[in-house]
């Protein structure tokens, strides 16, 4: 189900940004990312979630309906360890306004967002 939006992404971004998606079944796009040949990684929440080190990440960008406290620290936690020379990590949460399952969930994972750090901007931007 978080297959078809990164799709969608890829799709939106085609023009400025070239990337794959990853996932279960297709992990060459993880592999070239943590082997440094890609500097962008796309990947539903499922294969990153658990038991994958990219410590070398410094931003992610969240577009999902997962509220769970353990995931969002998970997912956090790619970008969040400090290798010698990563300075800071950025994690951007996208939130779709008027889709009430993603707003809701974004507010659960802002909750875990607020016990980690006090440093949160919140930022609006509208897309047409």
């Amino acid at each position: 189900n978080t297959l078809d939006p990164a799709k969608s992404l890829r799709k939106y971004c085609q023009k400025d940004i070239k990337f794959d998606v990853a996932d279960a079944n297709f992990k060459k796009p993880l592999y070239d990312f943590q082997k440094g040949d890609a500097n962008i990684l796309v990947a539903t929440a499922k294969l990153i979630s658990e038991g994958v080190d990219i410590p070398d990440s410094s931003v992610l960008i969240l577009l999902t309906q997962n509220s769970s406290d353990a995931t969002t620290y998970q997912s956090m936690g790619r970008v969040l360890r400090k290798p010698p020379g990563k300075e800071d990590a950025i994690v951007i949460d996208i939130i779709t306004e008027g889709y009430t399952q993603f707003e809701n969930a974004a507010n659960r994972r802002l909750s875990v967002y607020k016990k980690m750090t006090d440093e949160i901007k919140d930022i609006v931007v509208e897309v047409d």
